[in-house]
């Protein structure tokens, strides 16, 4: 009998291992660079659990801030100089002025308009009802942080508020809106001459509707 790798058959046993190893090697070494993408970096402050719930209760005081600055700049027996100052106020919970609040109506089957933040407060406190009474309710959860490419964190806080317009002491107006308030979290280094110090800005950022009834 003839063997295709010479008189000692004991050769082909050997060359065969040697092929297979080789393979197997080459293949467990591109699963290890395949397992090594963008899935599996890993991030300082996303990997700190203690770190993001600081931030999320910092996230849901801000918001519980901002509805109380709207009970202030919506209520018509309060002075126009305090509803000013609750304006500025609320302004200075977003990341700026051009955040966009959007704003519906439950008689109009439309999209809700959208205004910067500051026009939206000013539109508010000039509603021409007699009373008005908006309340935010279950503020309670804020969704995961997700890292955007400048360097800035975002999540969004699901609320539901509460519209009543009234005339007299008699409601002509209400509704219920689910929102989601937009939250941006951004690093600011802070440079007092002798040292730099890192701190993180927990702000308020665009606020959409979701569903009016």
């Amino acid at each position: 009998m003839r063997y295709a790798f010479g008189k000692n058959p004991g050769w082909s046993g050997i060359l065969f291992c040697l092929v297979f190893c080789f393979v197997s090697s080459g293949y467990k070494s591109a699963m290890a660079q395949e397992g090594s993408g963008p899935e599996q970096t890993h991030d300082e402050l996303l990997d700190n659990p203690l770190k993001l719930e600081d931030f999320k209760a910092r996230a849901l005081s801000n918001v519980n801030r901002l509805s109380g600055l709207l009970r202030v700049i919506s209520d018509k027996k309060q002075h126009r100089d305090d509803k000013e100052t609750a304006i500025n106020l609320a302004v200075e919970l977003f990341v700026g002025e051009n955040a966009i609040v959007e704003v519906s109506n439950a008689n109009r089957d439309a999209k809700p308009r959208r205004y910067p933040v500051r026009k939206y407060l000013t539109r508010l406190r000039d509603l021409t009802y007699d009373a008005v009474e908006i309340t935010w309710a279950d503020i309670a959860y804020v969704s995961r942080f997700r890292k955007n490419e400048d360097g800035d964190y975002n999540a969004t806080v699901a609320i539901v508020q509460r519209f009543v317009g009234l005339v007299e002491g008699v409601p002509v107006y209400e509704d219920t809106t689910y929102k989601e308030v937009g939250i941006v979290l951004r690093r600011d280094l802070r440079d007092d001459g002798v040292n730099v110090t890192e701190e993180w800005d927990v702000l308020l950022s665009d606020i959409s509707v979701t569903e009016t009834k």
